[in-house]
């Protein structure tokens, strides 16, 4: 069974040789603090955990990275940055505050150097007022649509051919759009920042309509090549708004406002095939999921457990039909071996029985985490993981 069909039949609730394995990712900290633990310094090892790592036994997942940010890049002054969506905050960009979310500081740029914003005062503000639902407007049209078109030529990789052999021959699931996904809420507060969103869905809803219809054809456009030409495993979908991340969006203004343009989209791309349509959001989703499922999603990750999510609690409510990856509480492995041997054998070894499900941490393995309980934790995942009945009958609902 190769990495790819072992993926599609874990998240189809299918026998498997043995459960996919999953982790989201590490903090540029920790991989600091485990160098000087004896972590071997001249390992491949990175932040980004969820496509693979051979060191450390991470199933790999093979990714397309569409470009799904503006295009031509918005220039932020001083940053060499731009607008990539998956950009780390770097300490030589004084002009941006590691305290504000990229897209916060996209927005507030954009604010105060567009001339569509008369009202603007200038000052460092996380969200600068319009002055008028005709700046709403204007920024639309003025700065957003033309950055935004699907065929512009460097949303896909250069050689596209060879890409098509290349992946379409790995025996990895293949992951779209890539590691730092989209998110029509998040995208959305790129644009206008969150008083603008406020304010669209309050007093401009036919605009946020139009703005949203817009984002999910540009979404559907750009990723067509990929549906047509690749074997697409997993769309990654991410919401990483303060609002939704929060779970402070109320659940009306998701269904009146986000779900048709998701459904829409998820929708394509079930036509095409994906059968792994994920969300991932930081915070405590629950009461989302319903309304998520309604959408189209299959899957939540991380399933964030300090945020009082239970992968366990989930699958009772949900059963089969929502998928997971994650809901490992990462503090566990800040507590010693019994903590994290507790942790991992109340949840891995029923929900894996289950399917379903990819265990890892609900977040990026934090800088307290010691090298050594982080070595004990994949231990005994793995052995976990190697644990399943491969002729146990499960069948996807």
């Amino acid at each position: 069974m190769d990495g790819r069909e072992r993926f599609a039949r874990c998240m189809a609730c299918q026998p498997v040789d043995r459960t996919h394995n999953w982790e989201l990712g590490i903090a540029a900290e920790t991989i600091a603090r485990w160098q000087a633990e004896g972590m071997p310094r001249d390992i491949h090892v990175g932040t980004v955990l969820w496509t693979g790592n051979e060191y450390f036994g991470i199933d790999r997942i093979a990714v397309l990275p569409l470009k799904l940010s503006a295009l031509p890049e918005f220039d932020v002054p001083g940053s060499d940055q731009a607008d990539r969506a998956d950009a780390p905050m770097q300490e030589s960009e004084p002009h941006l505050s590691a305290s504000k979310p990229r897209h916060r500081q996209i927005h507030m740029y954009l604010a105060k150097s567009s001339s569509i914003l008369p009202g603007s005062s200038g000052e460092e503000d996380d969200d600068p007022g319009f002055a008028s639902p005709a700046d709403l407007r204007g920024r639309f049209e003025t700065l957003i649509r033309d950055r935004f078109r699907p065929d512009t030529r460097g949303r896909y990789p250069m050689w596209w051919p060879e890409v098509v052999r290349c992946l379409g021959e790995q025996e990895s699931p293949l992951c779209v759009p890539g590691q730092s996904g989209i998110g029509l809420l998040s995208t959305l507060c790129k644009w206008v920042g969150r008083s603008g969103v406020d304010r669209l869905f309050r007093d401009e809803v036919r605009l946020a309509e139009e703005m949203l219809d817009f984002l999910a054809d540009f979404v559907i456009g750009v990723s067509m090549r990929a549906m047509t030409d690749l074997p697409v495993d997993w769309f990654n979908w991410r919401e990483d708004s303060p609002d939704l991340a929060a779970a402070q969006l109320p659940v009306p203004l998701f269904r009146k406002f986000l779900l048709p343009r998701y459904r829409r989209v998820n929708d394509f791309l079930r036509a095409h095939h994906v059968e792994t349509i994920g969300m991932g959001i930081l915070g405590n989703a629950s009461q989302l999921v319903p309304t998520l499922l309604e959408a189209g999603f299959t899957c939540v990750w991380p399933v964030d457990c300090a945020s009082g999510m239970n992968p366990l609690a989930l699958r009772k409510e949900f059963g089969r039909t929502l998928r997971m990856m994650g809901g490992i509480d990462h503090r566990a492995l800040t507590q010693g071996r019994e903590t994290i041997r507790a942790e991992l054998e109340s949840k891995v070894p029923a929900l894996v029985a289950d399917g379903g499900y990819l265990p890892g941490l609900d977040t990026p393995v934090p800088p307290d985490v010691a090298y050594e309980n982080w070595l004990y934790y994949l231990d005994v995942k793995r052995r976990l993981l190697s644990a399943c009945d491969p002729d146990q009958t499960r069948s996807a609902k």
